[in-house]
């Protein structure tokens, strides 16, 4: 069986505020024409200009709107160092460990 999944979007008002209500439109109008998950805060979501805290509060807004109707997939769009035994660049991981606890993901 395949799947569809939608690489996310994020909105923004003037000024640079996310614009939730324009992402809880876009995810309802997804999963009524069938879409079967997300993938949150990719290159598509302009992650490389959002801070840690708005990747957070984008994730949780998502889980918490879909609650166990599709499937959430975090992106980690950051490059691993080879030569550093695959720990990576930045803070994605760290904000994938915290999605896995407490995003309700």
């Amino acid at each position: 069986m395949k799947k569809i999944y939608v690489a996310l979007i994020t909105p923004f008002l003037k000024k640079h505020h996310i614009d939730y209500k324009s992402l809880s439109f876009l995810i309802h109008k997804l999963m009524e024409e069938g879409c079967d998950g997300f993938v949150v805060c990719g290159t598509t979501g302009e992650s490389s200009t959002l801070s840690e805290e708005e990747k957070f509060s984008i994730l949780h807004f998502v889980c918490e709107l879909c609650k166990d109707k599709v499937e959430i997939y975090l992106a980690a769009p950051r490059i691993l160092d080879v030569h550093a035994k695959g720990k990576p660049l930045g803070d994605d991981v760290d904000l994938t460990q915290i999605a896995q606890t407490t995003a309700g993901c």
